[in-house]
């Protein structure tokens, strides 16, 4: 019987080259100066980091709780507890045989080490030397090292939700701005998010490097909705039998770099609504010869700015700074609106850069508003009228201004 307890122990208590780095660790190095309220903040953060569970924790507590308060003193024997399996097992609540395996996952950790006597009892002695039971010295001396690991490991638990959080609003971007696409850029856009998105459907088990690269590439598809990548993907539907497909979509290059779409003017005139649904742009304008040279009277940029700022902001479109700004946001607006790509060159060809980027803003409002129903149209009826010169877009402007303060 005797033999049988003993084999037991000794295989509870075998060496491993990881319990032997550990002893020597514990045998060269100094005690550092630590409180008892030090190692029990320890304890209860271990188990964020993986090395121990909570029920190894509480019983790691337990002992740091029977260290008497005179080996925290400075110069003092190192922390050593000589309780017993049955007494730890009474004050944790568990059996002795879960005491025991507890401390065998304890000394493999190198939380603490054991050092037993002939009868593996565990009883106080002169001194370090003498005394066999739990020691807790390696503890202490792994204090730094264990809560650096602690500090990293919480780091990168906060840096991971705010990667959770922002795939959400990636996601939520993406859904938003893919209701405003037409159908058949909508449909090959999806598949390209499904694939993704089922790379990181369970955000908590996937890697941060593959959730940072899903949150690129969904944010590369939500900015190829509302930007000139989109004339890139297919055709622009048009409302006579041949489809005016745009290679590369200029958007306030000079009248020389430009080249006309495919097909007659004359066709293209005859493909969009001349009607408008706006009573300035209902009536029948002057008929009268275009003026050599004339230029359309512009509103001020700060103007244009505070009557579109509603919308831009409804959409998340940052406000441009300067006329060059407003110029590479104009596609982006003809895209939520419903502008065609043909309706934006005719405009920027008959009417300028600048002029043609005010009439696209004005246009973008009142849609997004409900003043106008029918976008592509307005945009060409004010195209015409600016011809004549029968438009004053800065009155359109400032009116849309007068709205927002009522």
């Amino acid at each position: 019987m005797r033999d049988d307890i003993n084999n037991r122990y000794s295989k509870a208590r075998k060496l491993t080259s990881e319990r032997a780095h550990y002893l020597e660790m514990a045998q060269k190095r100094t005690t550092p100066p630590l409180t008892r309220g030090q190692l029990a903040i320890l304890c209860q953060e271990l188990p964020s980091i993986g090395m121990v569970n909570s029920t190894e924790a509480f019983v790691l507590l337990k002992i740091i709780n029977a260290v008497p308060a005179e080996s925290f003193r400075p110069g003092s024997e190192p922390p050593i507890v000589f309780k017993s399996n049955r007494a730890l097992a009474m004050e944790a609540g568990r059996s002795e045989r879960s005491i025991s395996r507890i401390l065998s996952s304890l000394i493999d950790c190198g939380l603490i080490t054991m050092k037993d006597s002939g009868n593996y009892k565990r009883h106080a002695g002169k001194g370090e030397a003498d005394g066999c039971g739990i020691n807790l010295k390696i503890l202490m001396i792994r204090h730094d090292e264990l809560m650096s690991a602690i500090r990293a490991a919480k780091a990168e638990h906060t840096a991971r939700q705010a990667l959770k959080r922002q795939l959400s609003g990636a996601r939520r971007n993406f859904r938003a701005a893919l209701q405003s696409a037409p159908a058949h850029i909508a449909r090959r856009l999806e598949s390209r998010y499904e694939k993704i998105n089922a790379l990181v459907a369970h955000a908590a088990g996937a890697e941060t490097s593959i959730i940072k690269r899903a949150i690129m590439l969904i944010e590369w598809l939500t900015r190829t909705i509302f930007g000139k990548n989109m004339a890139h993907m297919t055709c622009t539907p048009a409302n006579f039998d041949k489809h005016i497909h745009i290679t590369t979509p200029h958007q306030i290059d000079s009248n020389d770099k430009r080249r006309e779409p495919n097909g007659s003017p004359e066709l293209v005139q005859s493909g969009y609504a001349r009607r408008a649904y706006e009573k300035s742009l209902i009536e029948t304008p002057r008929q009268g010869k275009p003026k050599q040279g004339q230029s359309t009277n512009l509103p001020g940029l700060s103007d244009l700015i505070a009557a579109i700022r509603p919308s831009l902001e409804t959409f998340g479109l940052r406000a441009p700074s300067s006329w060059a700004d407003l110029a590479q946001l104009m596609p982006k607006m003809c895209v939520v609106a419903g502008i065609s790509i043909d309706a934006r060159d005719q405009a920027i060809h008959r009417m300028g850069a600048q002029a043609a980027a005010t009439a696209v803003a004005v246009t973008f409002q009142k849609t997004c508003s409900g003043q106008v129903k029918s976008p592509g149209g307005y945009l060409r009826a004010i195209t015409d009228r600016s011809a004549s010169g029968n438009i004053n877009l800065p009155a359109s402007v400032f009116g849309l201004v007068q709205q927002h303060a009522r």
